[in-house]
C-alpha cells in the first residue's frame, strides 16, 4: 500500500477483525439459492468467506448469512441468520471470496 493511502484502511474498517474458520450458509435473497462456504475471518461488521462455486457472486448482492459459531453446531436459530451485502468478490479457479458487510453491527458469538 502506498505511504499515502494507509488512512484510507483505517477509515473503511470500523471493526476489528478476527480469524474464524466455520462453516456458514448463504442465501442468496433474490432467487432463495442456498450455497455452503466457510468463514476466514469475522468481526462486528462483516466478514469473509470462501466458497465453491463457479459463477461469481456480484458486488451489491444481498444475502442471508448463517454461521455455525459453535463447533458441530447441528441447528441454526432463525434469529442467528445475518443480512449482508457483497461488497467484493474474487474469484479463481471454481473458487471464490466473498468480503460481506452486515447490514447491521452484530455482537460476536463466543466460539471454542
Amino acid at each position: 500500500m502506498h505511504p499515502d493511502q494507509s488512512h484510507l484502511q483505517s477509515e473503511r474498517r470500523q471493526h476489528a477483525r478476527m480469524p474464524l474458520n466455520r462453516p456458514a450458509k448463504l442465501r442468496l435473497v433474490e432467487g432463495g439459492r442456498y450455497l455452503a462456504c466457510r468463514t476466514r475471518d469475522v468481526s462486528a461488521g462483516g466478514c469473509l468467506l470462501e466458497l465453491e462455486h463457479p459463477q461469481l457472486l456480484m458486488t451489491g448482492q444481498t444475502v442471508d448469512l448463517a454461521i455455525a459459531w459453535q463447533p458441530n453446531q447441528p441447528l441454526i436459530l432463525s434469529e442467528q441468520i445475518i443480512r449482508a451485502r457483497v461488497v467484493r468478490c474474487l474469484g479463481l479457479s471454481g473458487r471464490q471470496q466473498l468480503a460481506l458487510v452486515f447490514a447491521e453491527p452484530q455482537a460476536l458469538r463466543a466460539t471454542a
